[in-house]
């Protein structure tokens, strides 16, 4: 994932006298290119619009390690993790797409 550094800052003008007054709360690395919608790695369906709210679970070992698994609510309280190699079989599918 390509990253670039954004700064974390708030300036905020106003009240009687016009107070202005400016906090930096430093910087992060934010990835540039986030995908427009995400889908369920595990069945496909639609989960969210970048932008928008949704329920959905992250594998942050796979996410650590430069792979990526996303599941849909119903797909993972179904347990489509619980199964012995299924994280991995997902995992490939997900990148041969």
């Amino acid at each position: 994932n390509d990253k670039k550094t954004v700064h974390k800052r708030e300036t905020v003008i106003g009240g009687i006298d016009d107070y202005h007054n400016k906090k930096d709360w430093g910087k992060i690395q934010v990835t540039k290119n986030l995908p427009k919608k995400l889908h369920c790695d595990c069945c496909g369906a639609f989960m969210v619009e970048r932008g928008g709210l949704g329920s959905f679970y992250v594998c942050r070992n796979c996410k650590d390690n430069g792979r990526k698994l996303e599941l849909c609510s119903r797909c993972y309280d179904a347990g489509a993790l619980s199964i012995p190699g299924a994280a991995v079989a997902i995992v490939k599918q997900a990148e041969k797409e």
